[in-house]
């Protein structure tokens, strides 16, 4: 009986991401590419660097925490930089590489993307204390699932409340849909950005993303064209310095997926420097997914280099089933500086007598 259950829950789930799939983090302030496309080259330094995994419902499918064997998990790579000046000494041009993949289910229902990003930065003064930018994205994308697991004794698709028989929607997904589902898709996403100091001791940042714009065509199952949905991403933080010590950063994310729905994420993090010098702070803060999840950070910093973790608690009504527990998370940045070394000509002085 509790296999015919998680049989049933991995169809559901399936139906469910073949029309809705989309990456989704807790840490979005960990995956900057992710978030918004102005945020290539949004940095001081030379590269940065970033990584970040999620493993979701693994208490549901039964692997470990973090233990890269899990049936629902997204994970995302990036590089980006700061390139060359603009068209006036304050402005400058970001660029950027950005991949990412998302399984789901017993059938591996795949996601995944190779992206190129380019910002342009528009300082509004000269001391680049107010930015504006305005960013792109595109790239091929891809949506397959696993062959292997439609055939053979331990697929998904044997009914064992029909004494074994194959199911007719082993007929739905075949090779077919799976052939359709292995060309590439070209993707294009854009941004806009805005961030400057505010009073003495704030900095705030305000975003808006459109994903999916020419609504690729990325058909899975036989008969059926199927459209990525436009998603549009509005985000906005505030840095606040409350203290010698402690730092304040409320975040806030809403989504919307055209015809699908919505989703908000609010979060507060704070930041406990423990040694200004060489720029220790550890981070922690709860967050909020409304409908979803609560969630839990914690995080370090070490001068360039960020690691946080997130742990969600299931607040939806899947919380049963998963024991609320939602997902775990791992993500970090490094930020590299890497400068030329002035060329000082040397100095003869002539002795005096």
């Amino acid at each position: 009986m509790r296999r015919i259950v998680y049989v049933i829950c991995c169809v559901i789930v399936m139906c469910f991401t073949t029309t809705a799939q989309d990456i989704h983090f807790s840490q979005f302030f960990l995956s900057p590419l992710t978030l918004n496309p102005a945020n290539t080259g949004n940095f001081e330094g030379s590269v940065r660097l970033g990584g970040i995994y999620r493993d979701q419902w693994f208490s549901v499918v039964g692997s470990s925490p973090l233990g890269f064997n899990g049936q629902f998990k997204t994970y995302s790579v990036s590089v980006d930089a700061p390139i060359i000046k603009g068209f006036r000494d304050e402005d400058w041009v970001g660029v950027g590489l950005m991949l990412f993949q998302d399984q789901s289910g017993s059938l591996k229902l795949k996601y995944g993307a190779s992206l190129l990003s380019a910002a342009y930065h528009f300082a509004l003064d000269k001391d680049r204390d107010k930015v504006l930018t305005i960013g792109i994205q595109g790239g091929a994308i891809s949506r397959k699932i696993d062959q292997e697991l439609l055939s053979g004794t331990d697929n998904i698709f044997l009914t064992e409340l029909q004494g074994g028989g194959r199911s007719t929607d082993r007929q739905l997904i075949g090779e077919q849909g799976d052939d359709q589902a292995r060309g590439g898709k070209t993707d294009y996403s854009a941004g806009i950005l805005y961030q400057g100091v505010v009073g003495e001791t704030a900095f705030m940042t305000l975003g808006l993303a459109v994903n999916h714009i020419t609504q690729p065509r990325k058909p899975l199952v036989n008969g059926v064209t199927y459209k990525l949905p436009m998603r549009v991403q509005a985000h906005a933080s505030v840095n606040l310095s409350l203290t010698d010590k402690l730092l304040l950063s409320p975040t806030v994310l809403y989504q919307n997926v055209s015809g699908k729905g919505d989703e908000l994420n609010v979060a507060a993090i704070a930041g406990l420097i423990m040694n200004e010098s060489k720029g220790v702070i550890v981070n922690f803060g709860v967050g909020y997914r409304v409908q979803d999840a609560a969630e839990l950070y914690v995080g370090l910093d070490y001068g360039d280099f960020r690691v946080g973790m997130a742990y969600d608690l299931n607040t939806s009504g899947l919380s049963p089933a998963t024991n609320s527990v939602g997902a775990l998370e791992l993500g970090a940045t490094y930020i590299a500086k890497i400068y030329k070394k002035p060329k000082v000509d040397n100095i003869l002085f002539c002795p005096r007598f």
